[in-house]
Order: structure tokens, then C-alpha cells, then sequence
């Protein structure tokens, strides 16, 4: 079991009224309330995520939750919040989200449907691990940082749009497709993306071609490595930057146009 996690300024503060309520529900959600800013985090019930995993079908989390007379800012979806609740089949996470915790959505296998808004900065580590009906994921443009395996063992995932505009150069965390990197067939930048992360496609046999826009500068280390697969890429006319190893194995690649 993982007991939830406060921060020792929440441990400090618990006392003085800070954190209102612990996994408190309203319209069938659990927050825990922080009284110091007025924000809501969504949770799981209990002391244990494991105990209860009652979340089913279509939840729509909203922006603000009013308890107890407070109104709050929903701002994060805490660690293991939706953990195990195989019968969870689709999240609506609204723009006032910024976070999203590590093993938020772990093991949600019925999950098919999630929505990131562009306000989400940061995805934590396993955060959907084992999602295996998910088929589609779009990473936000305001995404600066994705933990480990973030999508690992999401056996249904094939296409992959990714917006984030600068993800935290080659030092993020790692790449977040490891696992299911060979079953990605379809990989699609968006027009606002300025760097391409170090191992963001490694592995990827299955993608056949790439095309990387003119908003790119710079594209980090492994960052299409073993693309067997990859037979055509096109790259931007904005590109002064190519790691040496970016296309390392990428055995079956025979055209790149390159707009510099």
C-alpha cells in the first residue's frame, strides 16, 4: 500500500488549519482541502488507495468545489487518486489543473478517454501506467516535465500528438513511452514545440515517418534512435541543432528533406 504523502509544510501546518479536510467528497469526488490558498486536490478515499478504488464510469472533475461554505480552486490530481478503479472508463480534468500526480491513473484499465488541458505543467511518473485501453494520448503544450514511465504498459496506446513546447531539454526524467515504444505507429508534432526531448521516440520500429515543424530548434540525444521503421523525415527550416545520435539505428531511412 501507498499512504498518501504530505509535505512536511503540510505536516507543520496540519495543526494550524491549513489543510482543511482530508478526502472529503463532494459530488461523489475526494479532495483534500488546503486553506491556506484556497485549492483542492483530487484524491482517493481513505488511507489507502487500495481500500476502496470506487471510482466508475465518466467523471468530469471540476474547476472549483465549494464544502463547507469555502470555495476552492481544483489545481491538481494527487498521487494514486484514481489507482486500480478499473471501471473508471473516461476523465474530464478541467484548465485549472496544473499537476498530475504520479500513479494518479495507474492500473485504470477500462480507462479509454482522458483530456490534459494546456494548463497541466507537469505529469508525474506511472501517472497512467497500465492504462491498457487507452488508444490516444495528446500531450499539452504547457507540459514542461513527464516522470519515468508515464504511459508504460498502456498496451492500446498507438498514436501520440505531442505539443509540449519545451520539455525540460535533454535532463527530464525519462522517456515516458519505454515500454511501448515499438507499438506507436503515429507520433504527430504540433506547430509550437521548440525542442524535441533526448529518447522521446527511441524505439519507436513501428513509426515509418516524421514530420518535425519550423517552430523546432534543436533535437536531443536518441531522440528517434532505433526507428527501424522509419523510412522519411522531414525537418523544419528552423532546426540549428541535431544531436549525433538522434537517428542512431535508424536502419531503413532512405529520404530526409531538410528546409534549413
Amino acid at each position: 500500500m501507498k499512504p498518501k504523502i504530505f509535505t512536511l509544510f503540510a505536516a507543520l501546518t496540519l495543526s494550524a488549519g491549513a489543510l482543511f479536510a482530508s478526502d472529503t467528497a463532494v459530488d461523489g469526488i475526494y479532495y483534500d482541502f488546503n486553506n491556506a490558498n484556497q485549492t483542492a486536490t483530487v484524491t482517493y478515499r481513505g488511507s489507502s488507495y487500495s481500500a476502496y478504488n470506487e471510482y466508475t464510469g465518466d467523471v468530469v472533475i471540476p474547476t472549483t468545489v465549494t464544502y463547507s461554505g469555502n470555495t476552492y480552486s481544483v489545481t491538481s490530481i494527487g498521487s494514486s487518486a484514481f489507482e486500480g478503479c478499473s471501471g473508471l472508463t473516461s476523465v474530464t480534468i478541467p484548465n485549472s489543473v496544473t499537476s498530475i500526480g504520479m500513479y494518479a491513473f495507474q492500473d485504470c484499465s477500462g480507462l479509454t478517454a482522458v483530456t490534459i488541458p494546456n494548463s497541466v505543467t507537469g505529469i508525474g511518473q506511472y501517472a497512467f501506467y497500465g492504462c491498457s485501453g487507452l488508444t490516444s494520448v495528446t500531450i499539452p503544450n504547457s507540459v514542461t516535465g513527464i516522470g519515468e514511465k508515464a504511459f508504460d504498459g498502456c498496451s492500446g496506446l498507438t498514436s501520440v500528438v505531442w505539443n509540449a513546447k519545451s520539455c525540460a531539454g535533454d535532463n527530464w526524467s525519462s522517456a515516458p513511452f519505454n515500454k511501448i515504444a515499438s507499438q506507436i505507429i503515429s507520433f504527430t508534432f504540433g506547430g509550437e514545440v521548440k525542442h524535441i526531448p533526448a529518447y522521446l521516440c527511441d524505439g519507436m520500429e513501428n513509426l515509418t515517418s516524421v514530420t518535425i515543424p519550423n517552430s523546432v530548434t534543436s533535437i536531443g540525444n536518441y531522440a528517434f534512435g532505433d526507428c527501424s521503421g522509419l523510412t522519411s523525415v522531414t525537418i523544419g527550416n528552423s532546426v540549428t541543432s541535431i544531436s549525433s545520435s538522434a537517428f542512431n539505428a535508424c536502419s531503413g531511412l532512405t529520404s530526409v528533406v531538410w528546409n534549413a
